[in-house]
């Protein structure tokens, strides 16, 4: 019965009718944060080898992207609360204002670093070496 809750979060949490912080808080309930992370790890490293590896059908594409995805915003949800929980008492707020700050950071320079990678290419390879 657990499994089946958990897969329920799972499920109406990527399909947009709940969110993937259901999954992040049924999974610290009981105990099980570790499966959780280690299995979104698991299907990032799923996606990325089939991606190099599979077909290029338009379907076999968007199975993988599907795969890739659903382990990134697993862990995209779980990482905050991941931060909070292993953060002392007394420097939660320090270390979540760390974590998003990173996070910005980063998202504004891998945006940049796209554009130059575009641009510099006329726009044929926008992933190539991302």
């Amino acid at each position: 019965m657990k499994k089946v809750a958990m897969l329920h979060c799972l499920l109406d949490g990527f399909c947009g009718s709940g969110s993937l912080s259901e999954l992040d808080f049924a999974a610290a309930k009981r105990g099980k944060m570790k499966i959780v992370l280690l299995s979104a790890i698991g299907l990032i490293l799923i996606g990325q080898l089939l991606l190099a590896v599979a077909p290029d059908t338009i379907l076999n594409v968007a199975a993988i992207i599907f795969v890739y995805f659903l382990g990134f915003n697993i862990l995209e949800a779980s990482q905050p609360s991941l931060v909070s929980k292993l953060a002392p008492g007394s420097r939660k707020g320090a270390a979540t204002s760390v974590y998003n700050t990173t996070q910005s950071i980063g998202l504004t320079r891998r945006r940049d670093g796209a554009g130059r990678l575009n641009f510099s290419r006329a726009g044929d390879s926008c992933f190539a070496g991302l």
